[in-house]
Order: structure tokens, then sequence, then C-alpha cells
């Protein structure tokens, strides 16, 4: 007669966890169902709420989502970014994260925001036409609660740009933070005070 096993199996935990592992690589947070990182690590939080391993898998899907949710705000993709703080909420209402991101998505949906789009020849070019387009629009830049972003190719062209936006009149400081992708563009978006 074969043993009888009392409580957690631990080969069942070791292949959940493993399955949970290996959808949390895939970004199969929480879809599809049945075979996703949350629902392994919740069959082994059932069976052993203290299991430290998927404990902190609740964690790294919440912080997944977060980082989603941050790159969609990057490139003002508003909707995505309430969707992907929504799962996080499902998955732990309770994180400290999700309210101040929610909180900053909401303030930046709201804010002004004025674009001036880059053509990437110009870019590329560097001319006296450009430079000056990007010195007017650095006004904006200095206007006080101003968040900068500056999309372009690389990170040369990005202080190149930066740098034409620091030659616009006035004296405030101007933050801005350079993502490297496309649409290449700088954004100002003026909070409320």
């Amino acid at each position: 007669m074969p043993p009888v096993v009392i409580g957690p199996d631990p080969a069942r935990f070791d292949h959940l966890l493993f399955q949970a592992e290996e959808a949390l690589r895939e970004d199969r947070l929480t879809t599809p169902t049945d075979d996703n990182a949350y629902d392994y690590y919740v069959k082994i939080l059932r069976d052993d709420p203290r299991q430290r391993g998927a404990r902190r898998g609740i964690e790294r899907i919440v912080d997944r989502y977060l980082m989603l949710a941050r790159d969609a705000i990057d490139v003002r993709e508003w909707e995505r970014a309430r969707t992907m703080l929504d799962r996080a909420s499902f998955v732990d209402a309770d994180h400290v994260g999700i309210g101040p991101l929610s909180a900053q998505l909401e303030s930046l949906r709201s804010a002004e925001q004025r674009v001036l789009d880059l053509d990437g020849t110009a870019l590329k070019q560097r001319g006296e036409y450009l430079g000056a387009r990007i010195r007017g629009f650095g006004r904006y830049a200095r206007a006080p609660n101003a968040r900068v972003t500056i999309r372009v190719p690389n990170d040369t062209t990005g202080r190149w740009v930066y740098g034409q936006l620091d030659e616009a009149p006035g004296s405030r400081r101007i933050r801005a933070h350079i993502v490297i992708g496309s649409p290449f563009e700088i954004v100002v978006t003026t909070l409320e005070p």
C-alpha cells in the first residue's frame, strides 16, 4: 500500500512553480485562462498561503503590469496604461505602486500637451532650420510644471535636440527624458500647478 501523503505535495508545487515562472517569462500574466502565471501562483497559495515563491511571483506580476503601464504612459497610450493598471489591481489591489501611478496617469491625461514632430532626414542633417524650430519650441519646455520627452533614433541625436531646446530664451532649467524610438518628436506636457 502506497504511503498516504498529508499536506501539500512538494512535487506538485515544483511543477506549478515551474509553469508559473515560464508563463511569467512569456508575459502570460493573467491570460489565457488556466495557462497564466497568476492562476498557477494562486493554485500554490490555496494549498500553502505562506509559500514564498508564489507570493513573490504575485508581486512580480504586479511589477510587470506597472512597467507595462509606465511604457504606455511614455508613448501617451492612455487606454493601454489604464488596462495595465486595472490588471495590476486585479492581481493585488493593495500594491503600493498602483495608486501613485494611477494618479500620474490621470494627471498626464488631463494635462496640456504640445508636440513638435521631427523629420528623420532633417534630424540626420541637424540643419539650422530644424535647430531654429526646436529652439522656438523650447519656450514651452521652459514653462513651469513642464515635462519634456524627446523621442529620437539614438542618444547622440537626443543630446543634440536637448542642446537646441536648451538654447531657447529663459532661465528655467529644462528637464527632459530622452526615449529611443519613434515617432520622432518632442512632447511638452504642462501639468496643472
